[in-house]
């Protein structure tokens, strides 16, 4: 999926998946065959319940990723495990023990890409939340840049780019950053000096919103679905107007719930297409 038609009407077969969604509470974890409900339970708590459909969406990007065209950049998606909250927050984490987590959470993100490093890779994606909120930051290994994509607007955002020499002082993209860079260097990556001489920028948007943080999850969806780097100033599709952009969203929900759970590295996607779609 390098592209889910934003303007394409609703098939039947997505309306009948929406519905089958719905037959019972939890039907949607219960139907991405990706952790055992044990293995669900114990990542919700380790990580404060912080799992979401989006996560499973950088499943089948990453997967989708294989199929790439030849001229497209490389992506890489990290999952909200790979950044957890007490490395961001806990003033009595030292700099040995944070690291060494993020080092193993990027090889697991790595792994679970079935990539084997980040040599072939042209830009990384991580998901952060923040007072309940969804953004985007994006190191671009190719071309060195570091981009925060929100769909809040920069006057009512959350995530300012804002650094500092000490650690926590520090806003989240610069945390962030300060982690991948030594991570980069610990890999012996090339692009470790060219991405810390980097400043983080914040990417205009033209449909940025001033209070919709109910929709950041599709928003974040949308966004790493489609960007591939600066230069197309409509990538994602959406409307500027509020009420059209509204029922984009609506409709994006429908197409990415059909996208997710039929898609083939789901292995119960058989038994859905049985299910949801029998006559």
């Amino acid at each position: 999926m390098r592209g889910v038609n934003i303007n394409q009407a609703i098939t039947k077969e997505e309306d009948l998946v929406w519905a089958y969604l719905f037959k019972e509470e939890g039907m949607f974890y219960k139907l991405l065959n990706t952790n055992t409900e044990e293995q669900e339970r114990n990542e919700k708590k380790k990580n404060k319940g912080v799992s979401t459909s989006s996560d499973h969406l950088r499943k089948v990007l990453n997967y989708q990723e294989r199929f790439k065209a030849p001229e497209s950049p490389r992506r890489l998606f990290c999952d909200t495990k790979v950044v957890v909250e007490w490395m961001l927050a806990d003033v009595n984490c030292d700099e040995t023990r944070r690291m060494t987590k993020f080092h193993a959470n990027m090889q697991g993100a790595l792994e679970a890409a079935n990539v084997q490093d980040l040599l072939k890779i042209d830009m990384v994606f991580f998901t952060m939340l923040e007072q309940n909120h969804y953004y985007i930051v994006v190191f671009d290994l190719k071309n060195p840049a570091i981009t925060v994509i929100d769909n809040l607007g920069s006057s009512n955002a959350i995530a300012n780019p804002i650094d500092s020499s000490h650690f926590f002082e520090k806003d989240t993209p610069y945390k962030l950053k300060h982690m991948f860079v030594k991570y980069l260097n610990m890999v012996n990556h090339s692009k470790a000096g060219p991405l810390f001489s980097s400043k983080i920028q914040r990417l205009k948007i033209a449909w940025a919103t001033t209070t919709n943080e109910v929709d950041c999850g599709i928003f974040v969806i949308r966004h790493m679905e489609k960007y591939m780097g600066p230069g197309d100033r409509l990538w994602s599709g959406f409307s500027s107007h509020g009420q059209k952009k509204k029922g984009q969203l609506n409709h994006l929900r429908k197409k990415y719930a059909h996208h997710l759970l039929l898609s083939n590295c789901n292995l119960l996607k058989t038994k859905i297409e049985i299910e949801a779609l029998r006559k």
